[in-house]
């Protein structure tokens, strides 16, 4: 990842959903940046959209987890890093599948 100082990236962390984790996660298909809670968060959320509400409900589904490893496994997230709180996006296609 680039070492540019972002006004929305002060951490590295982010809550990301257990679906969107480990051997068998599922693409991110949904985020959206809030106003980071710590010196480590970014303030980003990650989701695969595939979370019901009872999933959701749950907090420890939502792991804080490194925005780096996320990003080398979706080259298309890099880039969406910039935006400012606030900012919601929902892909519409598999880029992690392209």
């Amino acid at each position: 990842m680039t070492e540019k100082k972002r006004q929305t990236r002060h951490g590295h962390m982010a809550r990301v959903s257990k679906l969107a984790l480990g051997d068998h996660a599922l693409p991110v298909r949904f985020m959206y940046k809030t106003i980071p809670e710590h010196s480590n968060d970014t303030g980003w959320r990650l989701f695969t959209g595939y979370e019901t509400p009872e999933f959701l409900n749950e907090f420890s589904n939502l792991e804080p987890f490194p925005l780096e490893p996320m990003c080398e496994a979706d080259l298309t997230l890099e880039a969406l890093l910039d935006s400012n709180a606030g900012t919601c996006l929902l892909y519409t296609s598999d880029a992690a599948d392209e």
